[in-house]
């Protein structure tokens, strides 16, 4: 289990690795291109996205991320969500596993953090 303090210097390095690739004229930022990437999705999308960031392991499997999915309710449409993540190439395939590169994962735990209606009904 980890402790608190563990977990800020975590969420510290994140951000220390997404600020070295930030370059002064910021529509060159590997921030604004991910947001620009996240803005655009879909609610499905984006909750599974953050989802991934924040799932333990480098990678998951078909089953375990439409399990991730199942979270977010009853009608959730996870394989589409899935679909439009690697066509914005927010998610890699890795034969029969998906991931996150680790700045994206970076971002997403930051910044693709679902809205509080959405966690509450993930919480449900």
């Amino acid at each position: 289990m980890r402790t608190i303090p563990a977990l800020v210097r975590e969420m510290e390095q994140e951000r220390a690795k997404l600020d070295v690739l930030d370059l002064p004229q910021g529509e060159r930022s590997v921030r604004a291109a991910l947001n620009c990437s996240v803005r655009v999705l879909g609610d499905e999308a984006r909750l599974l996205l953050w989802q991934l960031a924040v799932h333990p392991g480098p990678t998951a499997s078909w089953e375990a991320v439409m399990d991730l999915g199942r979270a977010a309710g009853e009608g959730a449409r996870t394989d589409l969500a899935l679909m439009e993540l690697l066509e914005a190439n927010l998610v890699e395939r890795h034969g029969e596993r998906y991931g996150l590169h680790d700045l994206v994962r970076a971002f997403a735990r930051q910044h693709a953090r679902p809205g509080p209606d959405v966690v509450q009904l993930v919480l449900q």
